[in-house]
This record gives C-alpha cells, sequence and structure tokens, in this order.
C-alpha cells in the first residue's frame, strides 16, 4: 500500500487486500478428505503445495531430509502438486539417496486442505532472488492452523511471520538454518500448536476472502461518493 501511494498521492481510502481463502470451502475439503488421509501415528509432515517451478528452493529442503532422515525416520516431506521441476527433483532424491520425500502430485482445493491439516509444518520455501511477496499459497497455510516455516524475503511476508507468531523465518538456500529452525517446532509441540492457533486465527481476522473482499466493495463505494 506504501508503494502504491508514493504514485497515486491522492488516495482517500487505501486499503491493503490480501488474496486469501474462502475458509468455508478450505474446512469442507478438511471434513470430506481428512479421514482419507493415512498418517502414521509417529510421523510427522512437513507439506509444500503448489507448483514444483524454479522460484521454489525445493534441494535446500531435499538435503535437509537427507540429514533429517539419518535421525528421525518418521519426518516426512510432502509435496502437493506439479511442476517443470518435478523430474528432475525425484531424480536429485535418488541421486542422494533420500527416501522420505513424497511427490504427491496434484490434489484438487478440497483434498489440498485435507492434507494441510494432516501436516505438522507447512512450508514456503522461496529461492533468495524470487520477486514473490504474499503469494496465494500463504492464506491456505494458514487456514490450516499449522506453523509455517518461512524463506520468503519479502519484508511484509516476514513480518506476518513475526508478528502475529505464526512460525519462523529461515534463511533461504541454508540447509542448516532450515534444520535449526526445524528443530526448534519439532521438539516443542506446544509452541506449533501455538503458532498454529495464531496462524488460523490470521486466516480467519485478514485473509478470509467472505470478509475481506468486502473491503474492496468498502472503497469502491466511498470513492463513488
Amino acid at each position: 500500500m506504501e508503494r502504491g501511494l508514493l504514485t497515486n498521492k491522492k488516495s482517500q481510502n487505501p486499503e491493503v487486500v490480501y488474496i486469501g481463502a474462502t475458509l468455508e470451502l478450505f474446512d469442507e475439503g478438511i471434513n470430506s478428505y481428512s479421514n482419507k488421509i493415512v498418517k502414521q501415528d509417529n510421523e510427522f509432515w512437513i507439506t509444500y503445495a503448489g507448483t514444483i517451478g524454479a522460484s521454489y528452493d525445493f534441494k535446500t529442503i531435499i538435503d535437509a531430509m537427507s540429514i533429517l532422515e539419518k535421525q528421525h525416520s518418521n519426518i516426512k516431506f510432502k509435496i502437493l502438486g506439479q511442476g517443470p521441476d518435478e523430474k528432475m527433483l525425484k531424480e536429485y532424491c535418488k541421486e542422494i539417496g533420500t527416501f522420505n520425500v513424497d511427490f504427491l502430485g496434484f490434489k484438487n482445493y478440497p483434498e489440498m486442505a485435507a492434507y494441510l491439516s494432516k501436516s505438522d509444518i507447512t512450508i514456503n520455501n522461496i529461492k533468495k532472488n524470487a520477486s514473490q511477496s504474499i503469494i496465494n499459497k500463504v492464506a491456505d497455510y494458514f487456514a490450516s492452523g499449522k506453523p509455517m516455516l518461512n524463506s520468503c524475503r519479502n519484508k511484509e511476508m516476514q513480518w506476518l511471520i513475526n508478528n502475529f507468531k505464526t512460525g519462523l523465518n529461515y534463511e533461504a538456500e541454508n540447509v542448516q538454518d532450515f534444520i535449526d529452525k526445524f528443530y526448534v517446532l519439532y521438539n516443542d509441540k506446544s509452541l506449533c500448536s501455538k503458532f498454529g492457533k495464531n496462524a488460523r486465527q490470521l486466516a480467519e481476522s485478514q485473509f478470509d476472502r467472505k470478509t475481506s473482499y468486502k473491503k474492496i466493495i468498502n472503497v469502491i463505494e466511498k470513492t463513488k461518493k
């Protein structure tokens, strides 16, 4: 918003409205598919949902998984989605001998919601030089009520993590920093629960399209007057 106001100095009713998600549909997906998703009692899931493409730093997470699985066979990295880098990453997993990364392919929105809700951590693994800020998947991650590990360097995205206490930021393309931040969550169930509740509250207050998009209508109505 601040960037926009540098150019449009006449704006009288500026508002920030995130892309968001329809939480009603998200929750319906959880209710419809959760019972169909099998997760072993001792498993700990880190889950990504979206395009498997060049802007996302999968290799760092895969490298971390290859280290973590030597000590914790219960940790799984679940990748929901498809994309141009999928084949290359599958071959990379074989090359380094990592067996705790699951490529689950494309899932429809309701099923994706259920997978996120079954997970322990969501991950927003943006590369250092990527230009993304607050992208579509962020709303779904918050809606899941799970803590997020975020490498996006955008200041507002990091602020949503730090200010609302919804997870932890880690340095993109830094395997050790990812592992360190992962262990903070892995070893503290109460902290995960706290971050997860905060994430869901943030989704309900600022990312639910049913209410947040009304801000756009209000701005238009005020402008018309």
